[in-house]
């Protein structure tokens, strides 16, 4: 069972991109380094037991700051209706309703969490990769349940090896005690021969 995903980060910056990839034994996250959101970073690598985690969730969140950004251009917008004088300001026209609308959509996220043992971990992607990210919690909660039945196999399996080993002992003293009998009834066999 592998099951890889691959999804966007940011909703205004396509080119940051995650990855995720749910095993038997393991979940492997790599996410985008950034500064400011924008300008990549490198890799962060992370690699998670299954058996350090114990459930997944996921739902939508709202971030506070990039409302406040969209409200701010949204002013901004409704000031340079006010000024629009010549051509080149109807392009300042079209951007800040333009730029209001991006970060109104990029302020709706989903967030899966994947709770370990420690510190939960939170990916965060825009609102259109939900479906991507549903089943990625669903792959994580499959391979928890698989892990959980291999656990139960396991446990089941050992009350009936002690069982049969247990038997396999009784069977070895009995063969052990059947042998000496075998001894002791050559040595008397031994002894009458030498007698006679």
């Amino acid at each position: 069972m592998k099951k890889e995903f691959d999804f966007s980060t940011s909703f205004i910056f396509a080119y940051l991109r995650g990855k995720a990839e749910v095993t038997e034994r393991d979940i492997k996250l790599d996410m985008p380094n950034t500064i400011a959101h924008i300008i990549p970073m490198g890799v962060q690598n992370q690699v998670i037991p299954l058996r350090n985690i114990s459930s997944a969730s996921a739902g939508l969140s709202i971030r506070g700051i990039f409302i406040l950004i969209g409200i701010a251009f949204l002013m901004l917008t409704k000031f340079s209706f006010s000024l629009i004088n010549s051509p080149s300001d109807f392009f300042q026209w079209l951007l800040f309703p333009f730029l209001c609308i991006l970060s109104f959509m990029h302020a709706f996220v989903f967030v899966p969490a994947i709770q370990r043992s420690g510190n939960d971990y939170f990916i965060q992607v825009p609102f259109y990769e939900s479906k991507k990210l549903h089943e990625l919690n669903d792959a994580i909660t499959e391979a928890l349940n698989y892990e959980a039945d291999k656990t139960d196999i396991i446990k089941n399996v050992n009350p009936r090896l002690d069982e049969q080993t247990a038997i396999a002992k009784e069977q070895l003293e009995i063969t052990k005690a059947q042998k000496e009998q075998q001894d002791e009834q050559t040595e008397l066999l031994k002894q009458i021969a030498e007698n006679k």
